[in-house]
């Protein structure tokens, strides 16, 4: 009864960690990652650059400064992505009209 009760459990623990189930508890323990850190860097920082001076709490400058380095890099990679994208459309071109060609 037992090891019927075991494998019940466990049938049902793969069932919660199904592939429909993994983002929505992936994305709560991302926010709760985020949250933990927010609240720990909270203090407020002085920030000079140039003639521009402000302050804001720590937290929220890792995350705009993060959010600038990812866009950043997105619009560095596009001439790269643009030209895969390309290359990939012609090799696919290419090899439906070999498909074609070799059926005939």
């Amino acid at each position: 009864m037992l090891v019927l009760h075991k494998i019940t459990v466990l049938k049902l623990l793969q069932n919660l960690f199904n592939e429909q189930m993994k983002q929505p508890i992936l994305t709560i323990i991302v926010a709760l990652i985020a949250v933990v850190f927010a609240i720990q860097n909270a203090e407020s920082v002085q920030i000079r650059f140039l003639l521009w001076d402000t302050s804001c709490s720590l937290a929220l400058l890792i995350v705009i400064i993060l959010l600038a380095g990812m866009i950043a890099g997105y619009f560095l990679q596009w001439p790269r992505i643009s030209k895969l994208k390309k290359d990939l459309k012609s090799a696919l071109s290419e090899k439906h009209t070999f498909d074609s060609s070799t059926q005939k």
